[in-house]
């Protein structure tokens, strides 16, 4: 089926970006089971990526039939929470600046993208609360 895709992506003489997007709507739609897994965060994140959005309406929508009310529900509320974001993702209120002399390498990433997730689910406000959840998440990091 991916590879069937793949040609009709060819044949419209799709552009790069738009064959990604077509992509990213595929792989939603062959399991939304996996994307609805993802942490709140995750899937508020995915939303940048093309694709994604026209994939959960299709699934909302149920244009395929599937008859899963909690997909459907699912769908719509991320397009809701999305929608109440006015489309954009926001900075993020932590930078590499924040944790360079307290975590090193992977730990930082791992660290930031916590936070950045954390703040999409509404459970960061401010810069101020993101730095107090910097300080508990290091000193947790420190005692193992």
């Amino acid at each position: 089926e991916r590879e069937e895709l793949e040609a009709g992506s060819a044949l419209l003489k799709l552009s790069v970006r738009e064959q990604k997007a077509l992509r990213k709507t595929w792989d939603l739609l062959q399991d939304p089971q996996a994307f609805l897994a993802l942490s709140e965060g995750k899937k508020i994140k995915a939303f940048a990526q093309e694709g994604v959005e026209w994939g959960l309406q299709l699934l909302q929508e149920d244009v395929f039939k599937t008859g899963t009310s909690a997909i459907k529900t699912a769908a719509q509320k991320l397009r809701q929470r999305w929608e109440q974001m006015g489309r954009t993702l926001p900075g993020p209120l932590l930078n590499g600046e924040d944790v360079k002399d307290s975590l090193q390498g992977k730990a930082r990433g791992l660290c930031l993208e916590q936070a950045y997730e954390r703040q999409l689910e509404g459970k960061l406000h401010s810069r101020e609360e993101a730095l107090q959840w910097l300080r508990e998440y290091i000193k947790k990091e420190a005692h193992g």
